[in-house]
């Protein structure tokens, strides 16, 4: 079965023939299915397949509530798309929902446009199968990771409590944990902890001298103070027990550990934030409260990574009912194209199904800069909104992506549901909030070299840059 099927309704042999020339020279002819149907009802659209239905503007005025039920509920699926040879029905009819307004309406040119729906299917396809192994083997591998902080803690008691006896005159526990079997554990155990114990203060450290640029305080010392001296204390008794070596053995496959354990838990939290917000949006709608608020969340001090996240994926948000954010959307996408980064783009010109936006959603928590294309004059839709809500969730929760707003009209902008989800972004200096910035689109467009020295110019969320 092929992946990619594109089924024609009450169109003209040439437009057929035309159609079938450019796929074949594009080289997609052995992957897309040709279809003639006479009725959209009695054509069958399997959900493996990914459909474009093309049709002529004269029939698309004959159909009936039954047609426009099926192609509704296809629809939603997210792997299907209906193209208008001809003239596009006006704007406000009833096909406002469902119908593509791509640039051109003959043949060659909706070739061309579902050739590039095809490519980025295939490409959400391809990705989703790797990322959906590494996310099974992370969620997997997090929970038995997440017992080895009270492993080790037990393992330190245990070592230190052995100790305590064995000077009160009470050796029995002390001799079993000479066992070569427990000492192995014993001495992983421990490495465990004195692993997370050095990297948290080095990070805690650099965080507050690099980021926050200050002197540490007494009180930040403190408690490392007392972590460092139950580590020393372990050092010492481990050295007394013997396995001291074993435990310098075990540090560097600790620190190892450690970071998996780190990856894990964030890729955890990635599909955590995207099932959560499907949830808001299928309890509440896109104005729930707890998706518009993410703005005045703080940043999760300790997701701040040491290094910046390297990805150079660009993903474009932008609003589907504003001509404006149409067209500097696609200036964006040529822009950072011809600079060389791969740019993930939905040129759809309708909210597209659930389960393509679930995909593209899915696609955004692996991007390294967001810019989300926003009109201020225009009306504000469901999927745009969950966009934003979750690139500002990955940020405030994970330190990525950087986001970058390209506006018309920001005043207004901050006054509507996304002044709530950028709320530090309206509302603070820009020295508080990293990672983000707002770019005010002049009214005769954007350029290269703006949009990529605002690129540079946004500070990634990160200790070292």
């Amino acid at each position: 079965m092929r992946p990619f099927r594109i089924t024609f309704l009450g169109s003209w042999p040439e437009d057929i023939a035309s159609i079938r020339q450019v796929m074949q020279e594009a080289g997609r002819a052995s992957q897309i299915d040709l279809e003639e149907v006479a009725d959209i009802t009695a054509a069958a659209f399997p959900q493996p397949i990914v459909h474009a239905v093309v049709l002529s503007s004269a029939l698309l005025g004959t159909m009936g509530s039954e047609q426009e039920r099926v192609i509704r509920t296809t629809t939603g699926w997210g792997t299907f798309r209906l193209y208008v040879l001809g003239e596009l029905p006006p704007i406000g009819s009833r096909w406002d929902d469902f119908v593509q307004r791509t640039p051109s309406q003959d043949a060659t040119g909706l070739a061309h446009t579902i050739i590039a729906f095809f490519e980025q299917a295939d490409a959400m396809n391809r990705l989703g199968v790797v990322r959906g192994f590494r996310d099974f083997v992370c969620k997997g591998l997090y929970r038995p990771l997440d017992l080895l902080w009270p492993a080790s803690y037990l393992c330190l008691g245990a070592l230190l409590a052995g100790a305590v006896l064995r000077a009160a005159g009470h050796p029995f526990l002390w001799t079993i944990l000479g066992d070569p079997m427990v000492e192995t554990v014993l001495s992983f155990g421990v490495a465990f902890f004195l692993a997370h114990f050095v990297a948290t203060a080095f990070r805690n450290l650099s965080l507050v001298v690099f980021v926050v640029r200050r002197v540490p305080s007494q009180s930040f010392f403190l408690p490392l103070f007392a972590l460092g001296t139950i580590a020393g204390v372990a050092l010492w008794t481990g050295h007394e027990l013997g396995c001291d070596k074993q435990i310098a053995l075990c540090f560097a496959p600790a620190l190892g550990i450690r970071a998996l354990y780190l990856y894990c838990r964030r890729i955890r939290a990635e599909l955590f934030s995207l099932s959560q917000i499907q949830r808001l949006l299928e309890a509440n709608g896109p104005l729930a409260g707890e998706l518009l608020d993410i703005g005045r969340k703080s940043i999760s001090s300790g997701a701040i990574p040491l290094r910046a996240y390297r990805a150079r994926q660009v993903f474009i948000s932008y609003m589907h009912r504003s001509d404006w954010s149409v067209r500097t959307a696609s200036e964006c996408h040529a822009h950072l194209t011809a600079a060389g980064h791969p740019v993930f783009f939905d040129r759809s010109t309708i909210e597209a199904g659930s389960l393509w936006r679930v995909h593209l959603m899915r696609g955004l928590s692996e991007c390294g800069l967001f810019i989300a294309v926003l009109d201020g004059e225009a009306e504000v839709t469901s999927w745009v909104l969950s966009e934003s809500a979750y690139a500002a969730t990955l940020r405030k929760n994970l330190c990525k992506p950087r986001i970058l707003l390209a506006v018309r009209d920001s005043a207004h902008l901050a006054r509507s549901p996304f002044g709530r989800i950028y709320h530090d972004l309206f509302t603070l200096p820009e020295a508080h909030h990293p990672g983000i910035h707002l770019l005010e689109v002049p009214p005769e467009g954007l350029t290269s070299e703006a949009i990529l020295a605002t690129i540079q110019h946004i500070r990634p969320l990160c200790i070292f840059r």
